[in-house]
């Protein structure tokens, strides 16, 4: 099961939302409960004022737009335009826009490029724009609808009217995530949530906070859903403290760039000093986006009452220490060798015709982590994963000293 929350049924609760708070919440904040629609004059300012208020500029805005590594929560002022784009990385999931090609990077950008800067809401988009006023006529409620060639969307908003006349954008709401984007006492913008028990929304917010990473590729693995997620109770990433995902799950779902150290991949998945390693998942890119990929048992233990010739060790290492030699993987099964993860699929799947063995991957230290999952990837392409275990990485001894194990 995956999100799937029509953009319908999300207008719809957050007007029934909208009505019951303004009967509910107390404070000079409340609005009168009476709605009456806007007129034209009103309509015509909120176009003119809506792309600016969800606008990015500056530098913000060239980072956002070339894909520099962005964080939302590092922004100073979370507006609309870059908080929709540091999400859209979370493929293959209908959040709150839905992209024509999520990965089209440079149609997006063409779409909503404006003087000095880029806004997801362009006057020249918006196909639909509705709006009431309170009965006093200081606040407004509305909906404004945008659509390009990249993407459409719906974005709840409220606005107030300011002393001097003139109407300003306070706030848009997310109801599909269950965010909302609005300006604080010290005039800038910032993103909330609502407390959550989804998966997937838990998901979708904690790879928002960590920001986008380049993610390691993989084939055989499960689409993001409610049953692939069940499993892990913690997300983890280097740059947030862990989050909770699956209430009662006892492994962890780490979201680690490709490039990264092996070490690394074993340091988030540690139970705790001395206690062993969690079970384990990585998010990868699989074949329409994000995915999950179940991952070996971490063990130093070799095999009991195995022959030796019944335990495959692969052993994984890289062709150089920097640039491309660093992305070219050696894969040495004793002294059988090659760079081709596809070549080590057909080893492996040969020699399982032969006898049936468990697998041991061996990563040296420093290894990038894409190449682990590679090495995991081809042991369930040849079926022999659930006899497979990664071993942790030890730096080897000087002369004369005790190898790896």
């Amino acid at each position: 099961m995956t999100l799937n929350i029509s953009r319908k049924w999300a207008l719809a609760l957050f007007g029934a939302v909208c009505l019951a708070g303004a009967v509910c919440r107390g404070g000079e904040d409340a609005p009168p409960a009476k709605l009456a629609p806007a007129d034209e004059k009103t309509l015509a300012e909120f176009r003119r004022i809506l792309p600016l208020a969800a606008a990015m500029y500056g530098k913000v805005s060239q980072d956002v737009l070339l894909g520099n590594r962005v964080r939302l929560e590092e922004l100073k002022d979370q507006r609309l335009t870059p908080a929709m784009l540091l999400s859209r990385y979370f493929a293959g999931q209908e959040m709150d826009m839905d992209f024509v090609a999520p990965e089209d990077v440079v149609g997006t950008a063409k779409a909503i490029v404006m003087k000095g800067g880029a806004t997801v809401i362009k006057s020249e988009d918006i196909t639909k724009l509705s709006a009431e006023l309170s009965q006093d006529g200081k606040v407004a409620k509305g909906v404004v609808e945008v659509k390009n060639n990249a993407f459409s969307a719906a974005f709840p908003f409220e606005a107030r009217k300011l002393e001097n006349g003139m109407w300003q954008i306070r706030a848009f709401d997310l109801p599909r995530t269950g965010r909302r984007l609005e300006i604080d006492a010290d005039g800038r913008w910032r993103l909330s949530a609502q407390p959550t028990a989804d998966p997937l929304l838990r998901l979708y917010r904690a790879m928002t906070a960590a920001g986008p990473k380049t993610l390691p590729v993989a084939y055989k693995a499960e689409g993001v859903g409610q049953e692939a997620l069940k499993p892990y109770g913690q997300f983890r990433a280097r740059e947030i403290k862990p989050q909770p995902l699956v209430d009662g799950g006892k492994g962890v779902l780490l979201y680690v760039d490709a490039n990264v150290g092996y070490e690394e991949f074993l340091s988030l998945s540690k139970k705790g000093e001395g206690e062993g390693y969690c079970p384990a998942a990585a998010l990868i890119c699989g074949r329409d986006g994000t995915w999950v990929l179940p991952l070996p048992p971490v063990s130093e233990a070799k095999p009991q009452g195995q022959k030796k010739d019944d335990v495959i060790e692969i052993r994984l290492d890289v062709a150089g220490k920097e640039g491309r030699l660093r992305d070219t993987p050696v894969i040495r099964i004793k002294d059988w060798e090659t760079n081709s993860v596809n070549e080590l699929t057909k080893k492996l799947s040969q020699l399982r015709q032969v006898a049936d063995f468990s697998v041991r991957i061996l990563p040296e230290p420093g290894t990038p982590f894409k190449h682990v999952v590679s090495a995991v990837d081809a042991t369930m392409w040849a079926k022999i994963d659930a006899n497979t275990v990664l071993v942790p990485a030890v730096e080897k001894k000087a002369e004369g000293g005790a190898e790896r194990p």
